[in-house]
């Protein structure tokens, strides 16, 4: 026994001797002898180790002992549908040029291994690694080392119903995008997966790249560089498209964006950390696109309003209410630039309804000449007055732990006078009834 294939491998030979008796097969240890006579319905087990002695492009690779020596051989040995494995040896190592075309559906490729053991791949040319245009495949524990040449994609998904899960991921410099999900690549399943990144440079993790991909399930997925200057470029979980009904859950990103759809996606996007959402592109960690947010960190979804003028003697909207009404757990405002004396310029924040009363959050406070540095919140009583902290501490929601429920319509800034200065503004939301969603004005 190859000290590669543990037994794990001879496990999956007994099922399909299983499953041949199941079918009624004869004689069936004339074929755990030859598994050459194996009937063309019956699913296969083929085994790939470069690292063993006896591996060659001319064995049938169905034995551990004589494996193939590289995935593709052992593709091309395959026949679609019909259930096969292919076994990728524990040390098993590849640094591909080209494309390798897994274009037989329903195939399985699992590594055998733990951690850095497990079977590696080594981009090593500018293109699609592993190019997937078959429907159905499984891709299982590889292992993918940092490029040594521009890849455009390590795993590029050009068929539905593709599952990728329990891999790693490592990027540099070189690396553009990790895994590009096509048109074609209805209902591809990302899963348990991890991306380390080790340089600056990395576009994206996952690319959802077209407007008729239907039904993405992105979970589970951990992305991890170490400092600012090696976040993503575009962004962690990336699209450009309005894909339709992803699902998007449990997605964890230590710097840069994470999560980030500027079309009109559509679909589920559930506790995505950080789940900062800023008005600016460069300052988004989270944009949900068209998408349903729920979950997210239990003091809510924190927005970043841009630093503007807000005291113009007219309502100013700060952020309109979608779909349902929302919680608003906290409120917080910064004088960026020194506000003006004015006369009386009283300041307040209020819900304006799509229909209703406009409500008051807040009563108002005389904010004449405020420093920069100046913090200001609301206690959740709206018969209290806006509060202020000068240049240090200020309590969120004292009143009102809980939140407030703003409806379907607009948060608003008030100031009864046209002072000059500006005020940045981050408000921490989280949905109240399902569809409910939150838009810049």
């Amino acid at each position: 026994m190859s000290d590669n294939f543990p037994l794990i491998t001879y496990q999956l030979t007994d099922r399909l001797m299983r499953l041949i008796r199941r079918e009624g097969h004869s004689s069936v240890e004339r074929l755990a002898d030859e598994p050459q006579a194996l009937s063309e319905g019956v699913p296969r087990v083929f085994f790939v180790d470069s690292g063993s002695a006896r591996a060659a492009s001319t064995n049938n690779g169905l034995e551990p002992l004589n494996p193939f020596a590289t995935l593709a051989q052992a593709i091309g040995a395959a026949l679609a549908d019909r259930g096969d494995v292919i076994v990728l040896a524990a040390g098993h190592a590849e640094s591909p040029t080209g494309a390798i075309a897994v274009n037989k559906s329903g195939i399985t490729i699992v590594g055998i291994g733990n951690g850095r053991n497990r079977p590696s791949f080594t981009p090593a040319g500018a293109v699609d690694i592993l190019n997937v245009t078959s429907a159905n495949v499984k891709i299982h524990n590889l292992n993918f080392v940092a490029p040594t040449a521009a890849a455009t994609a390590y795993i590029n998904v050009d068929a539905a119903d593709v599952e990728v899960s329990d891999c790693e991921f490592e990027c540099d410099a070189d690396t553009t995008d990790v895994i590009t999900i096509t048109a074609n690549g209805d209902r591809a399943f990302v899963h348990d997966c991890l991306w380390r990144i080790t340089a600056n440079g990395p576009t994206s993790g996952v690319v959802i790249e077209a407007a008729g991909t239907d039904g993405v399930r992105l979970k589970n997925l951990r992305s991890h560089g170490g400092s600012v200057a090696n976040a993503w470029d575009n962004g962690f979980i990336y699209s450009t498209s309005a894909h339709t009904g992803c699902m998007v859950e449990d997605i964890y990103n230590d710097f840069g964006p994470t999560v980030i759809f500027t079309g009109a996606a559509t679909g589920l996007i559930k506790d995505v950390w950080p789940g900062e959402i800023s008005e600016t592109a460069s300052g988004y960690q989270l944009r949900p696109g068209a998408c349903n947010l729920v979950g997210g960190p239990a003091e809510g979804y924190r927005i970043n309003r841009a630093t503007a003028d807000i005291n113009t003697a007219a309502a100013v909207d700060l952020l309109t209410v979608a779909g349902g009404r929302i919680l608003l757990k906290a409120l917080l405002a910064e004088v960026t630039t020194v506000l003006s004396a004015g006369t009386t310029p009283d300041l307040k924040f209020q819900s304006n309804p799509t229909i209703g009363t406009t409500t008051d959050l807040c009563a108002t406070l005389n904010v004449a000449s405020d420093e920069q540095g100046s913090l200001y919140s609301i206690t959740g009583a709206p018969a209290t007055a806006l509060v202020r902290g000068e240049s240090g501490s200020v309590a969120l929601m004292s009143a009102s732990p809980g939140g407030v429920v703003i409806p379907i319509g607009a948060i608003e800034a008030i100031n009864d006078e046209d002072i000059t200065g500006s005020i940045k503004i981050a408000l921490w939301v989280k949905q109240v009834d399902p569809g409910a969603r939150w838009v810049w004005t």
